[in-house]
């Protein structure tokens, strides 16, 4: 997984998920699926962050 938040156009952020083994994925679903939605959540974290930050020095 991977993540580019932007900071010129915030909230603006693109996610990258990779499977490099396809039988290790689907034998492990459920909890690469919970890995997925995790990082997901943090990028949002992360963007809602940089967004409080830019509004407070407006």
């Amino acid at each position: 997984m991977n993540a580019n938040i932007t900071t010129d156009t915030a909230g603006n952020s693109s996610v990258t998920t990779s499977i490099q083994d396809q039988a290790l994925y689907r034998s492990n679903k459920a909890e690469c699926r919970k890995d997925i939605d995790d990082f997901q959540e943090k990028v949002w974290a992360a963007e809602d962050d940089f967004l409080a930050e830019l509004e407070g020095q407006a």
